[in-house]
């Protein structure tokens, strides 16, 4: 081999050694920089994940807080006393749910004013549900509906008409007496007219005795409005979903409670693993597509709350 071709050789291997160094520089700094988003993505996840089971939290806490005080609310005890006076209490239940069933959608019959317009649902209104307050500092109702049972299952106090007199019969009225709280996952609530979780809590008496259940409607703009705030200050796009993937806030504007479409969907490890704050990179479909960068966390809940595995 000539010197000069020798030279040239020699050259060409340096000059790739160089461009190898310098490729390989470069991919591990945009791996680096695409790790250090990655992270930071998923902590802001997990955060805001951890602010939304928190303001549940407060609103378990704050509903707890009125349900303690209702077996010494006079109102309470009198509605109480006064069903208890009632002979055949079966007959009587079971004839009022049939009227308030059979009632067309926008009646309000004189029995379900009576029960609206009692002292116990007028304190309701006033002290737990606050619409006023609320609207005027948050922008919408946070308590959207109250229904107030006693311990056979009829409602004695409501804040506005609910579709039924008679409550045993719901999961939700059993499994609160059964467990002392039960939360319901998102669902539209008719009589309200909102999308809602459900707080629904077992009344006692200081002896420990069955004295009904208290279910109130939670509007959930009350719990999304962590996101709205966020996605007024950020352009990164947010779906809030159930445990079974179906929608519940997305700043795409997927449908409420419609499952979320497959290509968004959260791939079977990231799920397994959402306990803690994960991210991964897509690949886009196409040379014109870009890859995006998707970070998840689930609820993992908050002191007595024990979350309801959205993510």
């Amino acid at each position: 081999m000539k010197m000069g071709t020798k030279l040239t050789f020699a050259f060409l291997s340096v000059a790739l050694m160089i461009a190898m160094e310098g490729f390989y520089e470069i991919s591990v700094s945009e791996a680096a920089l695409e790790a250090s988003i990655g992270e930071q993505s998923a902590i802001r996840a997990r955060q805001l994940m951890n602010k939304i089971d928190e303001t549940i939290y407060t609103r378990i806490e704050q509903i707890h807080a009125y349900v303690y005080k209702l077996p010494n609310n006079p109102h309470f005890v009198r509605a109480l006393n006064d069903f208890d006076t009632i002979d055949n209490k079966d007959a009587y239940i079971a004839e009022r749910d049939k009227a308030w069933q059979s009632a067309e959608r926008d009646v309000i019959t004189p029995f379900m004013a009576e029960l609206i317009d009692r002292p116990l649902s007028q304190a309701l209104r006033s002290d737990l549900e606050q619409k006023e307050f609320f609207r005027r500092t948050r922008g919408h109702d946070v308590f959207s509906e109250v229904i107030l049972t006693n311990s056979y299952g009829a409602n004695v106090a409501q804040t506005q008409k609910t579709s039924d007199f008679y409550q045993a019969d719901e999961t939700w009225w059993q499994e609160a007496k059964r467990l002392g709280l039960y939360i319901e996952d998102v669902e539209y609530d008719k009589s309200a007219d909102v999308y809602s979780t459900n707080i629904c809590i077992r009344i006692n008496d200081q002896q420990g005795r069955f004295l009904g259940v208290m279910k109130v409607v939670v509007n959930i703009e009350d719990v999304i409005r962590t996101l709205r705030i966020e996605d007024e200050t950020d352009p990164v796009r947010f779906n809030l979903i159930t445990a079974d993937q179906r929608v519940i806030y997305s700043t795409v504007g997927y449908p409420v409670l419609e499952p979320l479409p497959e290509a968004h969907r959260i791939e079977p490890d990231m799920e397994h693993n959402a306990h803690r704050a994960e991210y991964l990179i897509v690949e886009g479909q196409s040379e014109n597509e870009e890859a995006v960068l998707r970070a998840c966390a689930s609820s993992r809940g908050f002191r007595d709350f024990k979350g309801k595995g959205w993510t």
